[in-house]
């Protein structure tokens, strides 16, 4: 070994992940999509998506088998009492060493009649309009109640597309995808 020459061996990289709204996850092997990102109260960098996708609290989030976050909140109609108002929304802290890809969304918005739906997912057929609003939607007779749904006027996402990011064509956010039926709408 030649002098004043030192090796010194290191670890190798931790790989570089990101994360984008309309991405598919898992959680608990349920399937759903990425929504907005947000930040958790204590700072640190989150993503939503569908509660009724990430039921347990701490739960791992997988992105094609890869760790991406672990469920830092979450609520859901099946969770609720019945009747009992809740929004379908779950937390997930991402992971440090993955990133989110910006997303360009002015505000948050209220949805109403005639306005302009997109999904954020792959699909090219993921665009619509709000043919109806409603305060509450009860999907069974003993599950808790979705509140302030807009009714599309037809099917706008597909089965594992809950917790994808709606927006009302432009650049406002207006709600995430919490169920459908197909052909007929989507919530």
């Amino acid at each position: 070994m030649p002098e004043g020459i030192t090796f010194v061996e290191m670890p190798p990289p931790d790989p570089q992940s990101s994360v984008g709204p309309g991405d598919e996850i898992t959680s608990q092997n349920i399937p759903g999509r990425l929504g907005l990102p947000v930040w958790t109260a204590d700072g640190r960098r989150a993503v939503t998506t569908a509660g009724h996708v990430a039921t347990s609290v701490g739960s791992k989030v997988l992105k094609h088998a890869e760790v991406i976050g672990f469920v830092e909140s979450t609520d859901y109609p099946a969770k609720r009492s019945k009747g009992e108002e809740c929004a379908d929304l779950a937390v997930i802290a991402l992971h440090p060493r993955v990133w989110d890809a910006p997303l360009m969304v002015a505000a948050v918005k209220n949805g109403a009649e005639y306005d302009q739906l997109r999904v954020t997912t792959a699909s090219a057929d993921n665009h619509g309009w709000v043919r109806g609003c409603s305060e509450r939607w009860v999907n069974t007779p003993t599950d808790g109640a979705w509140a302030d749904v807009l009714i599309s006027n037809r099917a706008i996402s597909s089965p594992g597309d809950s917790g994808a990011l709606v927006t009302d064509g432009g650049p406002n956010a207006i709600g995430h995808i919490v169920a459908g039926a197909v052909p007929a709408y989507s919530l």
